[in-house]
């Protein structure tokens, strides 16, 4: 089993973390301060998401 792959891209002056196994992005979260986790899950399918993956894709190649 291989560990989940972090990394952190900003899109439109937001940062974001993108998650990724060996599937492909599993999740995206931003920071969220004032939450008690500490950051927000973001819909795979919203137009930052789709940004974030694929800046991600670009950092990671």
């Amino acid at each position: 089993m291989t560990a989940p792959r972090k990394t952190i891209v900003t899109v439109g002056g937001q940062q974001f973390t993108v998650w990724a196994g060996p599937a492909g992005v599993t999740e995206v979260t931003k920071d969220a301060p004032r939450t008690r986790m500490g950051f927000r899950r973001v819909s795979l399918t919203s137009k930052n998401a789709k940004a974030a993956i694929a800046a991600a894709e670009g950092a990671a190649s």
